[in-house]
Parts: structure tokens; sequence; C-alpha cells
């Protein structure tokens, strides 16, 4: 190999010449290693911040617990949410029904909220009238007896189904155009003044006055029946059939006063206690 800018011959492998200095390899190639060196040492240093910083993140990956966590916290708020609207829906259902009973059922209509507002009154209802026997009972046996109190709660639940499908029955017979729900809403918005009245015996029962929570008890079970003639005359008001609502009544109180008979005993066999105080 020669050097261009001397002469001197120079070994096979020199980078440079031992008389001037001068490289042996061409511009072009040094140019072409410089790019080649300064790529390799970038990728390395972009490499390296790479690690550094993927060491420095803590592991974020959430796990299945903490993802089922949050599910069930979601899902909480969700029924709290929906729980608190109801409550302020039935609040201002309640109120209405208690100022002016007989325009509401009157004007009300059948639509899915007040259907379900209804039922929560029949609910109610059933509930507080178990729960004011079960603590009465409870307070005049001295705690001897203790009736149950789930089983009385569903008969009366049943009952309250079974005459709202006799009301049904009355408005098909009378050929009125209530729907089911129409119904419903109608004796639901009635039947929050025996629900206030069990409201009022219930807290008498609770400090123990049982002689006047046992009679509001009995004036609720009126005011029911009262609500069940007031539909009834809706009913005839409204149906293509005219027939006397007086004879319509008493038929429909003479069905369900059935229904109790059948029901009656079961009732007081689950209540029981009674038969021992007395």
């Amino acid at each position: 190999m020669k050097c261009n800018n001397c002469g001197v011959e120079g070994k096979l492998g020199n980078k440079f010449c031992k008389e001037c200095g001068t490289s042996f390899i061409a511009p072009t190639e040094q140019t072409e290693m410089s790019t080649v060196q300064t790529e390799m040492s970038t990728v390395q240093t972009e490499v390296a911040a790479t690690i550094e910083t993927t060491s420095q993140q803590p592991n974020v990956m959430p796990n299945s617990s903490s993802i089922a966590k949050d599910q069930r916290n979601a899902q909480t708020d969700e029924y709290v949410a929906k729980g608190k609207e109801l409550a302020m829906n039935y609040w201002d259902f309640a109120k209405t029904a208690l100022k002016r009973p007989s325009h509401t059922a009157t004007n009300i209509l059948g639509i899915k909220s007040n259907f379900i507002l209804s039922l929560v009154t029949l609910v109610l209802f059933s509930l507080l009238l178990a729960l004011i026997v079960m603590t009465n009972v409870s307070t005049v046996s001295r705690g001897y007896v203790e009736p149950e109190m789930m089983q009385p709660f569903l008969y009366l639940l049943i009952f309250m189904v079974i005459t709202v499908i006799v009301l049904y029955g009355v408005g098909k017979y009378t050929k009125s155009d209530f729907t089911l729900q129409d119904v419903t809403s109608k004796f639901g918005a009635l039947m929050v003044i025996p629900l206030g009245i069990l409201v009022v015996s219930f807290v008498l029962s609770l400090v123990k006055i049982v002689s006047f929570s046992t009679s509001l008890l009995f004036v609720a079970i009126l005011s029911v029946i009262v609500a069940i003639i007031q539909v009834v005359q809706l009913l005839v008001a409204s149906g293509a059939k005219k027939v006397d609502p007086f004879y319509v009544s008493i038929v429909t109180l003479l069905v369900l006063a059935g229904v109790i008979y059948l029901f009656g005993e079961n009732l007081i066999n689950s209540i029981n206690p009674l038969s021992n105080i007395f």
C-alpha cells in the first residue's frame, strides 16, 4: 500500500503512513465509520435510558382481587343511589296521597313508577302489621312468648295481592278500562293512610303502650276496608256496565272474607302465642 502524500510504501494493514502520518483510509470510509459509531452510541444511550426508566416505574398491573373489589364498590354505590332515588320518590308519593287520598286515587296513572310505589306501600303495610302483632304479643306475655314474624308477613302480603286481583276482577265485571297496574296504583295510593296509622301504632308498641297501639291497629284495618270500597266505587263509576256500587262492594268484601277464612287459621297458627295467652 503506497501513501498518497509521500509515496512511501506501507505494510498491508497499516492505517497511517509511518513517514508523514497520512491515513491510508479513504475520507468516505472514515465518514461512514464515524456515522456508524455515532448511531451505535445513540442506540446504546436510548437502550440504557429505557432500562433505567422501566426499573424505576412501580408495578401498576392491577390484580384480579383489586378489580373485583372496585366492581363490588361500584355496584354498591349504584344500589345506594337507586335506593335513595326510590326513597325520595316514595316520600313525594306518600305526601300527595296523605293530603288528598281520594283525589290521588282518582287521577293517578298506572305507569311503572306509580305501580312500583304502590307495591312498596302494600309490602310496608304487611311488614308493619306483622311487626306490631309480634311486638304487642311479646309485651303482653312479658317476653314469655316470642311469635314469628316472617310467616304472618308472607300471609298478609299474599292477602294484599289477592285483594288487588279481586279488585281487578271487579273492574272486568263492570267493563272498566283500568288495567291491573291502574287498579294496583289506585289501591296503593289509598293504602298510604292505613300505612301511616300503622307507623304510629308501631311507635306506640315500641314504647309499650299496647292498648292504644292495638286500637290504632284495628283502625288501620278498618281503613283498608274503606280503601277497598273506594276502589270499587271508582271501578263501577268508570265501567260501561251500570251496576249498584253498594252491592258490588258487599260482594267484594264477602269474597275477601272468604279468603280471610281460608288463610285466617294458618295466620293464627303462625302467630300461635295468642292461644297460649287467652
